[in-house]
């Protein structure tokens, strides 16, 4: 609504002659009550009113039933006619407590949109269904009021852009990472800082081990030439990269490189880092040992990262129960503590051929247990997570929005959601939680 709807809809409340109120002792008897009409209403003249109330079927019985008795001033409900316009009585009641009387024009069906305009859009702050209906009736009504009201702030376009959704948004069902067996097999990477310098963080999906490069920058080139030369050099090419869609890892650079060296490029879907879950988990760890650093060391934290990565990557793991270290190589490094105590000679003796038989029998037993712990570990995770999802599975061709995340300047005072309309045009296979959308109009399924 605009300011000059606004203030013609308030300058517009007239006084007109005096009547008696009746059925109300609590205002007193012998009180005379001022009828407050808001009149008129934009653009409609007084005649229009009182033929469009004559017309319309659900007030017109109401007119002649007034009008074919002159000596009803009242009937049920407060209906009235005044200079032939309908009006309606409302006694407006706080805890039970009588406030104030009000007069109300009676709307008809025609005139009802353009009412609920004045009261909901624009300068009238698109506000929620209940004060909207409060507002409407200090001046209208009409039957079925509060319906109307409901239904039109529901489809109203810009209250869906810029109102979070009142119900809770429920958690999609978990989809865990499959087990891959055995290391150098799927590596997942992630970017992270500046603190003030960056880091690039590479881990190994079966192994948890675990390696953080500092880095001046976030750049695809500098990304490009920490995969090569602190992993694919070091532990060998992976079959698959998984990463977030940050520019460093989606450019055109990566895509060439995995290409080069036949490696799987994968990613997680747009604004949900979960989806590289193991990757964020273990930045959370890094930030806590960190934190642990003295205060003369924080500044200069990056001299003090192999360090923290070795200790990390040689203490068990919840999830496997073997140190990240051992799955990797197939043995224990040796700690400072090692060489303290005492080192304690191998036990077997014989030909490295039989060294050789003895220890792929240990890493079969230490894989096919770390894999069972990390099925146990997804399964637990899944079951604790699911325990919040009440799934609701949107059908192909659901109309919806998208959260607008390209939004610039002050985010506080901007729409949540995209004003362009998608619908859904594929649904999730089996247990995925994935939806493909497309804008409304568009028959290309991207």
């Amino acid at each position: 609504m605009s300011k000059a709807h606004s203030d013609s809809v308030e300058s517009s409340v007239a006084d007109v002659s005096p009547v008696r109120s009746v059925g109300n002792k609590a205002l007193g008897e012998g009180r005379r009550q001022v009828l407050v009409c808001p009149w008129p209403l934009p653009n409609i003249s007084r005649e229009e009113l009182i033929a469009e109330q004559k017309e319309d079927p659900s007030l017109a019985p109401l007119l002649t039933l007034i009008c074919h008795n002159k000596n009803i001033q009242e009937c049920a409900g407060g209906y009235f006619v005044f200079e032939g316009v309908l009006y309606r009585k409302w006694t407006r009641t706080v805890d039970n407590v009588i406030v104030d009387q009000v007069t109300q024009v009676v709307v008809p069906s025609r005139f009802g949109n353009l009412v609920l305009s004045l009261s909901h859009d624009g300068a009238a702050g698109h506000l929620g269904v209940k004060k909207t209906y409060d507002r409407v009736l200090r001046h209208f009504f009409w039957p079925r009021l509060k319906r109307d009201v409901s239904a039109y702030c529901k489809v109203c376009h810009t209250c869906q852009l810029t109102s979070k959704p009142n119900q809770k948004i429920m958690p999609a069902p978990l989809c865990p990472i499959p087990v891959v067996e055995p290391p150098f097999e799927y590596l997942i990477a992630d970017c992270v800082g500046p603190l003030p310098k960056s880091k690039t963080v590479m881990t190994d999906v079966f192994s948890k081990f675990t390696v953080a490069v500092p880095t001046r920058d976030q750049r695809a080139v500098t990304v490009a030439q920490v995969l090569v030369t602190e992993w694919f050099y070091k532990y060998g090419v992976p079959s698959r990269l998984h990463s977030d869609q940050g520019r460093s890892f989606e450019s055109g650079l990566i895509s060439q490189l995995c290409a080069l060296y036949g490696v799987a490029k994968s990613r997680t879907t747009p604004y949900h880092p979960a989806g590289n879950g193991q990757c964020e988990r273990f930045n959370r760890t890094l930030h806590n040992l960190l934190r642990t650093l003295p205060i003369s060391r924080k500044r200069d934290w990056a001299s003090c990262l192999p360090q923290l990565l070795f200790g990390y990557n040689t203490t068990p793991h919840q999830s496997t129960g073997e140190s990240p270290f051992y799955l990797m190589f197939g043995q224990e490094p040796l700690l400072p503590i090692d060489f303290l105590l005492g080192r304690v000679p191998d036990p077997i003796p014989g030909e490295v051929q039989d060294w050789v038989v003895e220890h792929r029998a240990r890493l079969r037993v230490a894989f096919e247990g770390a894999r069972e712990k990390l099925v146990m570990a997804a399964s637990k995770r899944k079951e604790r997570h699911d325990l919040f999802v009440r799934d609701a599975p949107l059908p192909v061709g659901q109309l919806v929005y998208l959260r607008d995340h390209g939004v610039r300047g002050r985010h506080k005072v901007q729409d949540l959601w995209s004003s362009v309309v998608h619908q859904v045009v594929r649904a999730p296979i089996g247990d995925g939680v994935v939806y493909t959308v497309a804008p409304v109009g568009d028959s290309e399924c991207p």
